[in-house]
């Protein structure tokens, strides 16, 4: 698992009341979903690794978060819509592309919320 970028996904995720994470799962190296606070799933992607693979496609699903370096694809809004982890992986395969030849996952990764917290308690 990418530890680095999934505690930088978390961190952003605390920051902001409504995308705090209730569970986690990697997609790839690199971008992971979030199944947040406002009970939807977005996927948070590492925007030096990923990309745009359908620019007119996306529209308004695909922004970067305040850092520039987090790419966020909702999955508000999307058809179908992105409820679970499986969907997630499917619309970023569809909707991404590696820069750096990472391959998405066979199956989400779950993410362990209690191991994050810690390390993010570590360093805050």
């Amino acid at each position: 698992m990418d530890n680095i970028f999934i505690d930088k996904v978390f961190a952003y995720c605390m920051r902001n009341p409504k995308c705090q994470a209730k569970r986690m799962a990697e997609l790839a190296p690199g971008l992971v979903a979030v199944y947040d606070a406002s009970d939807e799933i977005d996927t948070y992607f590492d925007s030096s690794r990923w990309t745009e693979s359908s620019p007119d496609f996306l529209g308004d699903s695909l922004f970067v978060a305040d850092d520039q370096s987090i790419g966020v694809l909702q999955g508000v809004g999307c058809l179908p819509p992105v409820d679970s982890f499986k969907k997630a992986l499917w619309f970023a395969g569809y909707s991404l592309k590696s820069t750096y030849w990472d391959a998405m996952n066979m199956r989400p990764k779950e993410i362990n919320l209690d191991e994050v917290l810690v390390r993010y308690i570590s360093v805050n």
